[in-house]
C-alpha cells in the first residue's frame, strides 16, 4: 500500500473590481513537497462559468491576460524546484514565492495541508469542490497521463532519490538546442542515463517528434529513451501521434509504453522495477555532455 504524504493546497480566486468585489473561485493549486511538485489548473476566460460574471468584455480580456502571466509564473516554479517548499504564506508572501508581484485581480488563499497516498485524487476533488466539474470539457475532467505517472511516482517513498524530474538534455555539443525530458535515471550496469518521455498533445507533437529525432540522430551514446503514451491516442484511427512515434521507436535504444487505463496503470510495473533498481541520483557516473 503506498505511503500517505503530506500536501498542500490552496484556492486561486479572481476579482475584476475592487468597488464591487464579485469573486469567483478560478484555479487550484496543490503542492507536494516530497516529490518537490506543483499542479494547477487554471479557468480560461472563454470558459461558461463566467457567462454572466464579467460585465464587459475589457473585463474579460482583462482576466485573461492575468491569468496567463499567473499560468506563466506557476510554469517557471515548475521549473525552479530550489525554491519549493510547504508555503505559509499571506497574499504578500504569494508574491516573493512566485517570484513576481500578483496579476491584477489575482487572490491566492492560505495554503492548507493534508495527508494522502493519491495526489491526484485529492486535485480532481479539490476542482470539483472550489470550481465544479460542470464547468471543465469532456477532455479537462480526463485524467491527465502526465499527472497520472507523477503521482504514481510519488506513493513509491524509495525513489525519491532514484530520480530527476525535467532533466534538461542538449542532443550534442555543438548544438544550442536544449529540451525537457520527463525523467531520468541510471541502472548500476550502465554509464549512460535511462530517461523517461510522455507525449504531449496533439499540439505539441511535431516540436516533441524534432526534439526527439535529433537527440536519437546526434548522439550515438547508448542510453535509453522509454516512451510513454496513451493507447487510445496511439491506436486513433486519426491519430497523429501513431506514425511519429512507429519512426521514433525503430530506433533500438528506445521502448514503447502504451497505457491503457490510467488509474491502473500496470503497464508501468517494468520501468518502476529498473528506477526501484537503479543508482541513486548522489551515486551517478554520467559523462556524456547532452545532459545539460
Amino acid at each position: 500500500m503506498a505511503d500517505r504524504h503530506s500536501i498542500w493546497y490552496a484556492i486561486i480566486t479572481y476579482v475584476p473590481d475592487q468597488m464591487r468585489y464579485e469573486r469567483m473561485n478560478v484555479g487550484v493549486i496543490i503542492g507536494d513537497k516530497y516529490s518537490q511538485q506543483i499542479t494547477f489548473k487554471l479557468l480560461p476566460s472563454t470558459n461558461r462559468k463566467f457567462s454572466n460574471f464579467f460585465w464587459s468584455s475589457l473585463e474579460r480580456k482583462e482576466y485573461q491576460v492575468s491569468i496567463e502571466y499567473l499560468e506563466f509564473l506557476l510554469k517557471n516554479i515548475q521549473n525552479e524546484m530550489s525554491i519549493f517548499d510547504v508555503p505559509k504564506y499571506n497574499n504578500a508572501d504569494w508574491n516573493t514565492w512566485l517570484g513576481a508581484k500578483l496579476p491584477n485581480g489575482i487572490i491566492i488563499s492560505t495554503p492548507h495541508t493534508a495527508r494522502t497516498s493519491n495526489d491526484l485524487n485529492v486535485f480532481n476533488n479539490l476542482i470539483q469542490t472550489y470550481i465544479g466539474d460542470q464547468f471543465l470539457t469532456k477532455a479537462e475532467k480526463a485524467l491527465s497521463l502526465k499527472t497520472s505517472i507523477s503521482s504514481l511516482f510519488t506513493k513509491y517513498k524509495h525513489l525519491e532519490n532514484k530520480l530527476k524530474r525535467n532533466v534538461k538534455v542538449q542532443p550534442a555539443a555543438n548544438l544550442p538546442l536544449k529540451f525537457e525530458i520527463d525523467y531520468a535515471y541510471q541502472m548500476f550496469n550502465s554509464k549512460n542515463p535511462s530517461f523517461i518521455q510522455i507525449t504531449p498533445n496533439e499540439t505539441s507533437i511535431n516540436d516533441w517528434y524534432k526534439n526527439t529525432f535529433t537527440l536519437l540522430n546526434k548522439n550515438r551514446d547508448n542510453f535509453h529513451l522509454n516512451i510513454v503514451t496513451k493507447e487510445s491516442d496511439y491506436q486513433s484511427s486519426k491519430s497523429a501521434l501513431r506514425p511519429l512515434l512507429n519512426d521514433i521507436i525503430s530506433d533500438e535504444r528506445v521502448s514503447r509504453i502504451l497505457v491503457s487505463n490510467e488509474k491502473d496503470m500496470h503497464e508501468m510495473t517494468g520501468i518502476l522495477n529498473q528506477v526501484t533498481n537503479s543508482r541513486d541520483i548522489k551515486d551517478w557516473s554520467i559523462k556524456q555532455s547532452y545532459i545539460a
